[in-house]
């Protein structure tokens, strides 16, 4: 990932929240994010999702280029820069150590040497709401004037809150739906 000036500002393969605050802190400074590829790293993902490269570029998600100066010039990154940062990165995947910003490089991920080269704008997006209705161990609402249960309301599953802190655990959520969606069933039924 680089910012409109050409350069990595978050380790790529950090937790969402850290990459989603790392790309609005660019926004505030009035930078885009982008990811690059280039073909041969594009490899585990048209073996994974078969076809999903050729969805996103058809749905102008991502551009296609064949050249890095040509892909700096239709995103507007300063060739250079860019170049700098794709050379420091191959650097980085040779050691398989990053020291700047702690990437753990996998054996998939090769030097971006040749193209073609692919390259797409991040953004965030609210994919999970963390709720907020504050809820006791039986999943009854409680009021946050009196700390005192809500009669006859319950709420499990986003629309309460507490459960996962800043940051939603991924495989946990489905089973905190299914828990605390039971307990509640199961309280608002009696």
């Amino acid at each position: 990932m680089v910012n409109s000036d050409g350069k990595r500002f978050v380790n790529e393969l950090a937790n969402r929240k850290v990459r989603a605050d790392a790309i609005m802190l660019e926004q505030q400074e009035g930078k885009k994010a982008f990811a690059i590829c280039n073909e041969p790293n594009v490899q585990p993902l048209k073996k994974q999702r078969p076809g999903f490269l050729e969805k996103m570029l058809d749905a102008k998600i991502l551009d296609k280029y064949d050249t890095v100066e040509a892909m700096a010039k239709g995103s507007g990154i300063p060739l250079e820069n860019l170049q700098k940062t794709i050379a420091a990165f191959n650097e980085v995947v040779k050691a398989k150590k990053d020291p700047v910003l702690g990437r753990y490089i996998n054996n998939d991920q090769v030097p971006m040497v040749e193209g073609p080269w692919y390259i797409g704008e991040c953004q965030p997006k609210v994919h999970h709401c963390m709720g907020g209705l504050y809820t006791d161990n039986d999943c009854r609402v409680i009021d946050v004037r009196t700390d005192q249960p809500i009669p006859g309301l319950f709420a499990a599953g986003e629309a309460s809150g507490g459960v996962h802190g800043a940051v939603r655990l991924g495989s946990c959520a489905t089973l905190d739906c299914l828990v605390f969606g039971r307990i509640a069933g199961r309280k608002a039924a009696a």
